[in-house]
């Protein structure tokens, strides 16, 4: 387990195992594994929304996963993460349906918007948004209806972690 922190936010970070199972059920053991390490004797709930939360007050959650990795993200404020590894030809590919030319403007790197448009969107909790709802002030800065979010990038090859929280 790696122990990132970021601002006041602090991430953990585990490769996903190879081997039997599905890649689900393999980042499922994988973010189980780092509540085990982080929270001896918790387990990871889900509310309806099927968001995360670990039953300590004061302590709010958020977990992703890329092909390889799985990170949980722990404060003690409500907060949302995204870790993705390099995709650009896929972005590219579907960016029209999450990015105005105003997000562009704001946050050219398609991996840094789609994590922090990602986190943003776990930060929100919100079930009916949509990535395209989002909208960016500056690359650290983002709106979803009337909330905004301070979103804080972290690159640690191969990854792009996003963390966001409302302002």
């Amino acid at each position: 387990m790696e122990t990132l922190k970021i601002d006041n936010v602090t991430v953990y970070l585990c490769a996903i195992p190879g081997g039997d199972g599905s890649r689900r059920e393999r980042e499922r053991m994988a973010v189980n594994s780092l509540v085990e390490q982080v929270f001896p004797g918790c387990k990871l709930g889900h509310k309806s929304s099927g968001a995360p939360f670990i039953d300590i007050p004061g302590v709010y959650v958020s977990v992703s996963h890329s092909r390889n990795y799985a990170a949980l993200a722990v404060s003690e404020h409500t907060v949302g993460i995204d870790i993705e590894e390099p995709r650009a030809q896929q972005l590219e590919r579907v960016v029209t349906r999450f990015m105005s030319d105003a997000d562009l403007k704001a946050c050219p790197n398609l991996l840094d918007a789609w994590t922090a448009k990602e986190a943003v969107f776990k930060a929100a909790g919100v079930d009916d948004a949509m990535l395209a709802d989002i909208s960016f002030e500056t690359a650290t800065l983002a709106t979803l209806g009337t909330c905004r979010f301070a979103i804080r990038h972290h690159h640690r090859p191969p990854l792009t972690i996003a963390i966001a929280q409302s302002t």
